[in-house]
């Protein structure tokens, strides 16, 4: 991206469960999302509650968070919100200005989409490939290139 190597995740699952090997795949997300540099969330914006006047998006059902607010919260969490065409054009309109919050932090929102309608999408690649050039860019390089090339993943 931008001329820098980069490994993206999904760790789609996050979520309590009783069944052993779910409990397991959970964990490897958690463990990943913890060694990123940057976490995106995905949020569909069905599961929040905007409040316009405090210019606030919190989520409807804190259950639905509690995993997801436990670890994968951290100071390099931006959020995405999905399903943007769900919602009416003024409602769309400054939700960038605002902020998610969850347990006492505020997240800053990343980028405002609609998959199905391929609305933002371009704009959050953008925003990404800024993110990396700025924030990471000496670092990447130098983290995941070595004699050998480059490096998927350090053990």
């Amino acid at each position: 991206m931008n001329g820098y190597p980069v490994r993206i995740s999904d760790t789609a699952g996050i979520r309590e469960s009783s069944d052993t090997i779910e409990q397991e795949g959970v964990e490897l997300a958690l463990e990943q999302i913890r060694e990123s540099n940057l976490n995106l969330l995905l949020i569909d914006v069905n599961d929040v509650e905007i409040k316009f006047d405090e210019k606030k998006i919190v989520p409807k059902d804190a259950n639905k968070f509690t995993k997801i607010n436990s670890t994968a919260m951290t100071d390099r969490t931006v959020i995405l919100l999905n399903k943007s065409d769900t919602l009416n054009l003024s409602e769309q309109y400054n939700l960038k200005d605002f902020e998610f919050e969850w347990a006492g932090a505020n997240y800053k929102i990343f980028e405002v989409l609609s998959c199905k309608e391929n609305k933002g999408v371009q704009g959050f690649v953008d925003q990404l490939s800024d993110e990396v050039k700025e924030s990471f860019g000496v670092f990447i390089i130098e983290y995941f290139i070595d004699k050998e090339g480059i490096v998927d993943r350090y053990r």
